[in-house]
């Protein structure tokens, strides 16, 4: 087996092997654990998880009706309760998830275990599905640490302070931290991508030693975690195909044959089998306008101003979100100081440096195609990615005194502690909201805008009122009485609203919508 024989051996001590990993992972827990009772709303994309979840109007065709008055709490019952309730209730949302989920972007398996994880919610408070999502997401994460902890003590079996090391850099970064807040399938990706490389380093052990890559136990176990790793997210069938390149190669260069070839073929049409039978609507994702974009991305559409966008955001990413700016200058200082200090400098091959570089890859290429260069998008991938800046951070720092270390990891981890990188808390005091008003409409000529109603809910007073109007003359029919000033929320910037009589001002609400005033006795 490969070893990183240009790093120091540190010591085997069973208690350091064991007490290390135990304070990261201890640390990394309590740490999301504080930022998910900090988190006071869920991000635009959360509501729409929820409501596919219980199988709700808020997303696709099916919205909630226009010129229905609804009240606060008569939204909330409809929106945060397990309004079926018991097995009959989980087992009719799960036939519906399993035919269409009603988003093409995305499969079925985070749906289906998000609806498990809310089944039985009594309570119709924003509180409850942030505690029940982000405690889905902790598990996780739990299962997703214990992995790579698996995979780095394969890889550096004397090197013990460096797997606790790569651990804490992979797992108490900000991008990492802020995956746990969202109610979204990145979380679980993050999982499977990396319980997906642990089955890749055991197959390539296979191949090292002799043995065919193939057999009964690794072929379930592949084609499980492959499937369900195509189900939560369609880009990530980049990074199995990148692994089972790599994989294909090592077998032919062991072996000098393609008797492999048999085995990875039969992996494929054995996920794709089981995606289709977890999900129906599977390749709905063809007929999605996403994916349509994503095309003309890959067929050179907009290319310079694409490749523009993608290195001055991930730049942002990395230096601010993933590295931060703390790593990110200890990693360049050290690589400075070692390039002028040595006329030659020969970094150590990181173990089975194909896997970590196919995931370096994969996030590269997922940045520049996604449609929003958003660190979401690139979540998944994170933990194998900073084990190589762990890695070669400990190459270039090994000599520094252990004061020094400790300095640098404690600074490391109270910036990735602070507000301003965590993402996804949604500060309700950020969306300023009419509270006083008796009632307020949202504008919503397509379905695509009805379902916004979903970011205006956890707003609402429990007396206070919202209808949906499709047509700007409608809007001072449903004004309520005693309102002098109506409140219309729709797209930001939206020319109809800006035109109609009695427009006051736009204020910005949220990242999509505005919030139009008007004189209601003036606007027709």
């Amino acid at each position: 087996m490969e070893q990183p024989h240009t790093l120091p051996s540190y010591t085997t001590h069973t208690r350091l092997t064991i007490w290390l990993p135990a304070c990261v992972f201890l640390l990394a827990v309590f740490t999301r654990i504080y930022w998910i009772q900090e988190k006071e709303n869920m991000y635009g994309d959360e509501p729409t998880s929820v409501c596919i979840a219980y199988d709700q109007p808020g997303w696709g065709g099916n919205t909630y009706p226009s010129h229905t008055v609804f009240t606060g709490k008569e939204l909330r019952e409809l929106a945060y309760l397990d309004d079926r309730g018991g097995l009959k209730g989980l087992f009719h949302d799960l036939a519906a998830l399993h035919r269409d989920n009603r988003d093409p972007s995305h499969a079925s398996l985070y749906y289906m275990t998000l609806r498990l994880a809310l089944t039985g919610t009594d309570a119709p408070a924003m509180d409850s599905l942030i505690l029940r999502s982000c405690t889905l997401n902790l598990l996780f994460f739990s299962l997703s640490f214990f992995a790579l902890y698996f995979l780095l003590n394969a890889l550096f079996p004397t090197h013990k302070s460096l797997v606790a090391f790569c651990l804490l850099l992979a797992y108490l970064n900000p991008i990492s931290i802020s995956n746990t807040l969202l109610a979204r399938e990145y979380q679980l990706s993050e999982c499977l991508f990396t319980l997906w490389g642990v089955w890749c380093w055991k197959v390539f052990h296979r191949i090292e030693r002799g043995a065919p890559a193939w057999s009964f136990g690794t072929f379930c176990n592949g084609t499980v975690l492959s499937a369900a790793l195509l189900s939560c997210g369609y880009f990530n069938a980049l990074f199995i195909g990148l692994t089972g390149l790599c994989l294909l190669y090592c077998s032919i260069r062991h072996s000098h044959t393609c008797k492999d070839l048999l085995f990875y073929a039969a992996l494929c049409i054995g996920s794709l089998i089981l995606c289709i039978c977890l999900y129906q609507g599977f390749f709905n994702f063809l007929h999605d306008a996403r994916t349509m974009e994503v095309t003309d991305k890959i067929q050179g559409g907009s290319w310079t101003d694409n490749l523009l966008s993608t290195f001055i955001n991930g730049g942002y990413i990395v230096l601010i979100r993933m590295l931060t700016p703390i790593w990110a200058g200890v990693l360049a200082s050290a690589i400075v100081y070692k390039l002028s200090h040595k006329k030659e400098v020969r970094l150590p091959r990181i173990p089975s440096f194909w896997l970590f570089a196919c995931a370096l890859v994969w996030t590269a290429t997922v940045l520049w195609m996604a449609p929003w260069k958003s660190t979401r998008f690139i979540a998944s991938a994170l933990p194998l990615c900073m084990v190589v800046a762990a890695y070669y951070s400990a190459f270039c720092l090994h000599r520094t005194p252990h004061t020094w270390k400790a300095i640098l990891v404690t600074a490391f981890i109270g910036y990735a502690n602070m507000e301003y990188p965590i993402e996804h808390l949604e500060r309700t005091a950020n969306c300023p909201w009419p509270a006083h008003a008796r009632r307020v409409v949202l504008f919503g000529p397509d379905d695509a805008e009805k379902n916004t109603l979903n970011l205006m809910i956890p707003y609402l007073g429990d007396s206070q009122e919202c209808v949906i109007v499709e047509r700007p003359e409608e809007l001072s029919r449903y004004a309520a009485e005693g309102d002098s000033i109506l409140y219309v929320y729709g797209e930001s910037h939206d020319p109809v609203l800006r035109q109609q009589p009695g427009f006051i001002a736009e204020e910005r609400f949220n990242a999509w919508m505005g919030c139009f005033t008007f004189h209601a006795r003036q606007a027709l």
